[in-house]
């Protein structure tokens, strides 16, 4: 073997590394994903859909056993711990009523299908609405679930404690409400073909 091949051999793996690095970069920097579809779109919001009726199933399963053990029952305080809660002494508590990624949809960079949750904290005060008092999670809770960015979905939803799933198409979507019967724009949602056909009427 020759001094240039033994070079070669050597210099082999750092030459194989450069090349994929330097490919690698190519693709982050000009290579740029496809634009989500209008289908895409519609998509996402009934996999949105289906995300909220389980929040809406874990809820309801959630307040029926004292997961916490605080001796209290109440809805889960954050999404989160329908999938694991923590008990009164700080031990993990697995509850899995809703699989860990959807529990931890709760910011854009944590989106499903393009969708993230807003966990509802607190209500405008009965004495004055002016100001906001926290919910009381023995009787109330409430939570929207909105698309990250425009393109991974227009359709906003929202449920509570009265069991029922609004969908909201209009200027107030991505405000959380308290009392979404209040609001025309927040229509309850009985099932899947009232979603698809209000997708149809939209032009996103």
């Amino acid at each position: 073997m020759t001094f240039s091949q033994r070079n070669l051999r050597h210099l082999l793996p750092t030459i194989t590394l450069t090349a994929v690095l330097l490919i690698s970069a190519y693709v982050i920097v000009f290579v740029k994903p496809e634009p989500n579809t209008p289908e895409d779109r519609r998509r996402n919001e009934v996999n949105a859909y289906t995300s909220i009726q389980q929040l809406l199933a874990a809820q309801s399963t959630y307040i029926q056993t004292d997961y916490d053990g605080n001796g209290t029952l109440e809805y889960a305080r954050f999404i989160p711990h329908l999938w694991r809660s923590i008990g009164d002494k700080n031990e993990k508590i697995n509850v899995k009523l809703l699989s860990k990624k959807t529990a931890f949809a709760m910011k854009k960079s944590h989106a499903i299908h393009g969708y993230y949750f807003i966990h509802q904290f607190t209500k405008p005060d009965p004495q004055d609405p002016e100001k906001q008092v926290d919910l009381d999670h023995t009787r109330e809770w409430g939570a929207l679930l909105l698309p990250a960015t425009e393109a991974d979905g227009f359709l906003t939803f929202f449920c509570n404690q009265a069991g029922i799933i609004y969908v909201n198409s209009g200027a107030t979507r991505q405000t959380l409400p308290f009392n979404p019967v209040d609001n025309p724009e927040w229509i309850p949602l009985k099932n899947l073909e009232q979603l698809k056909s209000l997708q149809a009427k939209l032009t996103h």
